[in-house]
């Protein structure tokens, strides 16, 4: 696993675990499974986001519209983890 990957996991799985207490706070339960996925699921998954969008950068910005600015702003978030 690369190192970037690496980061980015840690990074959602303290994004993950802030939802559950916030969730928690709110009376609502998450259960683990529901942040989780097999990896063959994951697989597929993105096997078809690559075919049907080529990457995350050109579906942000041509199918959900988003700015460069936003997809910078979001990519600066996911890998660097800065709030």
């Amino acid at each position: 696993m690369t190192t970037r990957i690496m980061r980015l996991t840690k990074r959602m799985k303290d994004v993950f675990a802030r939802q559950k207490e916030q969730a928690a706070a709110n009376g609502i339960e998450i259960k683990d499974y529901m942040l989780q996925s097999k990896p063959e699921d994951m697989d597929r998954t993105i096997e078809y986001f690559h075919q049907k969008y080529s990457d995350a950068e050109t579906y942000l910005l041509d199918f959900c519209r988003c700015s460069r600015e936003d997809v910078e702003f979001i990519r600066h978030r996911l890998l660097d983890g800065n709030h």
